[in-house]
């Protein structure tokens, strides 16, 4: 595979297990479907609640049509800004849904994604809970992905009521 910036050829890197193309040349990282999100839950474990499903919400999504080709299939991917993240373009291959990170980019994601989690309100992590128990029974990412999930949101909701609690003065 050549990347999408330098046109060399990517290096097999391994990051905690996972099998990451890497350019030498720019350091942008090639991400095939489904390893982003692995690679964040490796990178962060407080994170693996927080899916990319924050990208499904479409008013505050822009797409527009990229001038890079996909190093994978070739394909022109598509460039993905989020509301409020316009320092965070991602170029995105709509045919193998691969991503494709230029240096600093995934330590950015890594960082919003660190910001959302403190944003996120108790009514919020009730809803992401609803959401997730909702997925469970019709899952799209396989049952036992889903349910381990939704042990994950819990988690980080009870840890949200405990934060919520005055501390006992003593």
């Amino acid at each position: 595979m050549k990347c999408p910036n330098c046109r060399v050829d990517l290096k097999r890197h391994d990051f905690k297990g996972i099998v990451l193309d890497h350019c030498e040349q720019c350091d942008g990282l090639w991400f095939d479907k489904g390893e982003l999100e692995r690679a964040k839950n490796e990178k962060d474990r407080k994170l693996e609640g927080f899916d990319f499903s924050l990208w499904a919400d479409t008013e505050k999504l822009s797409t527009e049509q990229g001038e890079r080709s996909c190093p994978k299939c070739h394909e022109n991917m598509s460039v993905i800004n989020y509301a409020g993240y316009a320092d965070l373009p991602l170029d995105i291959c709509p045919t193998c849904q691969g991503v494709w990170l230029d240096k600093g980019e995934f330590d950015t994601l890594i960082s919003h994604l660190e910001e959302l989690k403190k944003e996120f309100s108790l009514a919020s992590y009730f809803k992401a809970f609803e959401e997730e128990a909702r997925q469970l029974l019709h899952p799209k990412k396989g049952f036992f992905a889903e349910a381990k999930d939704l042990v994950v949101i819990s988690k980080l909701l009870l840890y949200r009521i405990i934060e919520t609690i005055p501390p006992v003065a003593g």
